[in-house]
This record gives structure tokens, C-alpha cells and sequence, in this order.
């Protein structure tokens, strides 16, 4: 059950970052994903959808990291926390670089110092 509500909270997420660029598709007659350059296919699925996958599955896996990490006094679960912070930080960049290539936008990596 957690998994299920983590991939739809994924989904509607992922879908609204990408109304706009629906909203123009649409008015271009494009009605799906599978019809932006379908001669472009990884594995006989056009890497629009292959990055569309791949962004609901790493939001996915950032939810359930951060949302179910450990909660206990111990300093051996508090690093596994740490630890899952961290990997919930790296599924949503993953995520994030799905959507820039579905949106044709360049990756931009900024750190603070």
C-alpha cells in the first residue's frame, strides 16, 4: 500500500511538471508521450516515455526513502537515516534530470558551499 500511494503521489507530481509542455503538445495534435520522436527507441520504447518511467520511479523511490527512513534513538539508525536522506536526494535529481529531457532543458548542477 505505501508503495501504491508513493507511485500516484509520483505520477500527479511528475504530470503537473510537465502540464505546460502537455498543454503545447496537444495543441500540436501530439496526444502522447510515445509520439515525440518515435523513431528515437530504447528497447522498443521511445525515450520519451523511457524518461517519463524514469522520473515516476525515482520520485517514487525518493518518497518512500524519506517518508519511511528510521526513526529510532540508536546512532547505527540514525546514520541509516542519514544514509537514506541522501539516496532520496539522489532519486530526485535522477527525476529531475528525467523531466529537463523530456522538456529538451540542459541539466543544471549548482552546489552551495
Amino acid at each position: 500500500e505505501r508503495l501504491h500511494y508513493a507511485a500516484t503521489a509520483a505520477v500527479i507530481y511528475v504530470n503537473r511538471q510537465l502540464a505546460a509542455y502537455q498543454a503545447a503538445a496537444l495543441q500540436k495534435g501530439i496526444i502522447s508521450l510515445a509520439e515525440i520522436h518515435p523513431e528515437n527507441q530504447i528497447n522498443g520504447a521511445p525515450v520519451a516515455v523511457y524518461h517519463y518511467r524514469r522520473a515516476v520511479y525515482s520520485y517514487t523511490q525518493a518518497e518512500l526513502l524519506e517518508t519511511y527512513a528510521d526513526y529510532s534513538a540508536t546512532a547505527a539508525t540514525a546514520e541509516r537515516a542519514e544514509a537514506k536522506q541522501a539516496q532520496a536526494g539522489d532519486a530526485r535529481r535522477e527525476a529531475h534530470g528525467a523531466i529537463a529531457d523530456i522538456l529538451g532543458r540542459h541539466r543544471t548542477n549548482v552546489e552551495l558551499i
